[in-house]
């Protein structure tokens, strides 16, 4: 069915194929999800059965590694054959590189359901002939349903004649795959500069354009999808920043939906008056009288829903690990079931939990190491090392695998300096919803030099609740050794004042400083 005269017969020529071609045609406009979740969800449910897909992009961006994805997602998820063409990579390097990001295609192979087609031989247009006469049976015969072309720009430079290379393109791939229902990947190299792809006659009959780049984000690479054209969906989002690591493969960093965020759950929450009051019965903590104005004393309830997003001022002569410590050190104990996280973008993740551990101590608590391992889990991320996006997305796989109940974010005013206003805004907007949808109670604590610099946060306006935590010099013989503190919280749940000294001394000579 490859390099037909305008007057020959395909019926006569093949006409095995054809008339399976004929068969299958009515249903190639059937959604079919490419296993990547992200990917379907922008792409109206996944790829038409028939399609054609260009997959264009730079070098090194992964277009390569994204075909390979959905080949292996159709299989392992679906049951369904595939198969991958490579005009430029021997099989055994394609299939080492895969295995390095958890994709086992040789296993795939062994089963029946991956194919591996070597064309690096190929020289002349008479072979490339023969060779996709070859492709198109086996595709029909072994029931292939999703193909991967590596790359259609390699096998065009074997062509010279431009009117052939259209010949071959609507043969093959419009006349061939396309009626079988297979879903066909077409890579093509997009050279930095290029004002199209390839030719231009693959853009014209493809189903979709897929466009992998990069971009430079404060000497960091930024990896973005550019989805320029998908005729059975509408494009909402032409720009996805994507990312690619083992495991995971591929996964694009989409947006939060509104509709998928519940109220918050008043029935479930945490007691902010009982975690001060633990501190308060060890001693570690002494409340100070205050009233009037509807005020609450330290040992008072206030109470965090579950889901709810707090964003905490914290002036700067607090020792925010020491905070986290103690805060950590009471939840662990008044809720034994629940799992407390922390991303810290300024301590250590050993310097977070001998703290935590410290402080339980100075509780009273029994300490089993390994279990305050399993429910107390740090993410510490340097961000001049990160873009915003992959801060973003290395935070979420960090909560989608531990699953804590309550997770504290330290040292947020270091990414106010480091990143634009605007995109922050924007990434902890959808950090918020997200976690408000699955529940996470997350607290946003940020150093400043005063309470009115509180509002100022970027995010605030988004949070449930708002709160500063302020310092009070304390007066008197062995005052160094105390620290008076005065912790306010306000939002639309209501507003509390809590008063107390902490016994800096105490906790210094149990080494609980950080």
């Amino acid at each position: 069915m490859v390099g037909y005269g305008e007057g020959e017969d395909k019926k006569e020529h093949s006409p095995s194929l054809y008339s399976a071609g004929l068969e299958m045609e009515a249903g190639r406009e059937r959604i079919t999800a490419t296993g990547i979740a992200s990917l379907d969800k922008i792409l109206n449910g996944g790829f038409p059965r028939g399609s054609l897909i260009l997959l264009a992009g730079n070098p090194g961006t992964g277009k390569t590694t994204l075909g390979a994805k959905i080949l292996y997602e159709g299989m392992v998820k679906f049951n369904e054959p595939a198969m991958y063409v490579s005009f430029v990579e021997p099989r055994h390097d394609f299939m080492s590189h895969m295995a390095t990001l958890g994709m086992d295609f040789v296993e795939l192979e062994k089963k029946g359901l991956f194919h591996f087609v070597e064309a690096l031989t190929i020289i002349d247009e008479d072979a490339l002939l023969v060779q996709l006469e070859d492709v198109l049976k086996s595709i029909a015969q072994q029931g292939i349903k999703r193909l991967v072309l590596d790359s259609v720009t390699a096998m065009l430079q074997i062509i010279r004649d431009k009117a052939k290379v259209r010949e071959i393109m609507q043969n093959f791939f419009v006349n061939g795959v396309k009626p079988l229902g297979t879903i066909a990947l077409l890579i093509a190299e997009h050279p930095y500069g290029a004002r199209m792809v390839g030719y231009g006659i693959e853009e014209f009959i493809v189903d979709a354009v897929i466009l992998l780049r990069f971009e430079i984000e404060g000497g960091k690479l930024k990896r973005i999808m550019e989805l320029r054209k998908a005729r059975w969906a509408p494009i909402r989002q032409a720009e996805i920043p994507f990312y690619i690591r083992p495991g995971i493969v591929f996964e694009l960093s989409l947006p939060e939906e509104l509709s998928e965020v519940p109220p918050l759950d008043m029935t479930r929450f945490y007691d902010a008056g009982m975690l001060v009051k633990s501190l308060v019965d060890a001693g570690i903590l002494r409340p100070v009288s205050s009233g009037g104005g509807g005020e609450r004393r330290a040992g008072q309830a206030f109470v965090l829903p579950y889901g709810a997003q707090v964003v905490l001022g914290i002036a700067i002569p607090i020792n925010t690990r020491v905070f986290i410590g103690l805060m950590a050190s009471g939840l662990l104990s008044l809720y034994p079931s629940d799992t407390v996280g922390v991303v810290t973008f300024k301590s250590s993740p050993p310097s977070i939990r001998n703290i935590t551990v410290c402080t339980l101590k100075a509780l009273g608590k029994s300490v089993v190491e390994n279990e305050v391992d399993g429910r107390l889990r740090v993410l510490s991320l340097n961000p001049t090392v990160f873009t915003l996006n992959e801060l973003y997305d290395m935070i979420r796989v960090f909560l989608d695998r531990n699953k804590p109940s309550i997770v504290f974010f330290e040292g947020m005013e270091l990414l106010d300096f480091f990143f634009e206003r605007r995109e922050l805004l924007a990434a902890m907007y959808n950090l918020m919803l997200r976690n408000k949808r699955n529940k996470v109670t997350s607290i946003y604590l940020y150093s400043m030099p005063e309470r009115k610099g509180t509002m100022s946060v970027p995010f605030a306006e988004i949070a449930d609740i708002g709160g500063f935590l302020s310092s009070i010099p304390e007066a008197g013989v062995g005052s160094a050794d105390r620290q008076r503190l005065v912790l306010e919280l306000y939002g639309n749940l209501g507003h509390a004042s809590f008063e107390a000294v902490l016994d800096i001394g105490k906790l210094m000579s149990m080494q609980c400083v950080g």
